[in-house]
């Protein structure tokens, strides 16, 4: 405190970034609770159902054992390429555990808070370092959204003849692979010098902040197997197009396929967005009717009641998987973390 009664700049200069703060986080719970809110207002106020239907008339039992089959091999999937990012010896089912509900938080958190619980999960239960965890979570991310933009281009170019874009898509995913480890190795002594500096720090928030930066240190150094990423990451995303796309199928079955196929991989990106709602509701439902307007001219209210449907499957379909990775994680003891096992990206090289 100054001379009298008034606060010093000291005491001031916390209170803007505090209030920025604030500001920012009631507008991202603002949004995650006004997307699920309007798209419950668009299917009660909005939608004729008389006209358009219930979302599941045309929906028949044997259609959906192929998007069934599709979603199981996916969940398969996932749960390899965070054994291949992580690394450290796991049982196969550890990492199918850790995946399938990670999925499930992930869809029901809004905001993309449960995309943290991966770091809990594996922390948690099989002592995965903070730092690792964070690391091989953003790397996935990172992954996802450039990968899924080049082959949402491709298969756009592709469908409808625009090859000079379809090459241009392949080959910012090669460089992607190309470069993935000389970056991850050039950015490792940056995380060394900001591990130093929170070590020096007086303040015990960046004072524990030092270990998680040296372990993702650490990890880049051994630098990233961008090759096995990046084609674990097409193949996911490739099968996720392949379900949404016969799910479509499914619920629209007069739908021809190269709009469901482009559609089907705009979709996804309701999945990345970090801005979502409770259960993601309101993301999917809207991106599925302007996909479907765009490309096929369905009417938005129409599109909204099947991405809704769709929506709904696929929810159910994550919950049942997150149960099955639920009771697989609970037999036997939990096995922890082996940093000296090889084949994993954050483990070793």
């Amino acid at each position: 405190m100054g001379s009298g009664d008034e606060p010093d700049d000291g005491a001031r200069a916390p209170e803007a970034p505090r209030r920025r703060r604030r500001i920012h986080e009631m507008v991202s719970w603002a949004i995650a609770v006004i997307l699920p809110a309007a798209a419950a207002y668009i299917l009660v106020f909005e939608i004729d159902w008389q006209e358009h239907g219930s979302p599941f008339s045309e929906v028949r039992a044997l259609s959906l054992l192929v998007p069934l089959a599709l979603y199981a091999a996916l969940s398969m999937l996932k749960a390899l390429r965070w054994a291949i990012l992580v690394g450290g010896g796991l049982r196969w089912r550890d990492y199918y555990s850790v995946s399938s509900m990670h999925n499930v938080c992930s869809q029901l958190v809004p905001l993309g808070i449960g995309e943290f619980s991966f770091v809990y999960l594996f922390g948690s239960r099989h002592g995965l370092p903070a730092g690792k965890g964070l690391l091989a979570l953003g790397v996935g991310r990172i992954f996802d959204s450039v990968v899924l933009l080049c082959l949402c281009g491709a298969v756009a170019a592709v469908v409808y003849g625009m090859w000079p874009l379809a090459i241009v898509a392949a080959a910012v995913i090669v460089a992607v692979g190309i470069l993935t480890g000389p970056l991850a190795r050039r950015s490792a002594p940056l995380a060394g010098r900001l591990a130093a500096r929170c070590r020096r720090s007086t303040s015990r928030i960046l004072s524990a902040a030092a270990a998680p930066l040296d372990h993702a240190r650490e990890a880049l150094e051994a630098g990233l197997r961008g090759w096995r990423v990046l084609g674990v990451t097409v193949a996911s995303l490739l099968l996720i197009a392949a379900f949404t796309a016969t799910l479509t199928r499914a619920f629209v079955p007069e739908a021809p396929w190269g709009p469901v196929i482009v559609a089907s991989m705009l979709v996804p990106l309701g999945t990345v967005i970090p801005l979502r709602g409770f259960g993601g509701f309101g993301n999917i439902e809207g991106l599925w009717a302007g996909a479907f307007h765009l490309l096929m001219g369905m009417p938005l209210e129409r599109g909204f009641a099947v991405g809704l449907g769709m929506h709904v499957v696929m929810l159910v379909l994550a919950l049942g998987s997150g149960l099955i990775g639920f009771g697989a994680g609970r037999v036997g003891e939990p096995k922890r973390f082996d940093t000296g096992a090889g084949g994993g990206t954050i483990s070793s090289v």
